[in-house]
């Protein structure tokens, strides 16, 4: 497992051309992104809310609260 404690990569800093490709926008995204290419899920905004328990129903996962002074 990487050292985000999943069992595959995790990209913080896409390219210019990935940013391109994907219509990524200033606003904080993450995308689930088959090996083919494909987008599987994706999320926009910070991890609070339905998109935290969203995102943490799709990986199996818990993510820590945000606190204000995160944001």
């Amino acid at each position: 497992m990487g050292r985000h404690g999943l069992s595959f990569p995790v990209y913080s800093s896409p390219t210019a051309q990935t940013m391109s490709a994907y219509r990524f926008s200033t606003t904080p995204e993450t995308l689930v992104i088959s090996q083919s290419g494909s987008v599987l899920a994706d999320w926009r905004g910070a991890y609070v809310g339905d998109t935290k328990l969203l995102i943490e129903r799709y990986f199996h996962i818990e993510l820590p609260d945000l606190r204000d002074s995160d944001f």
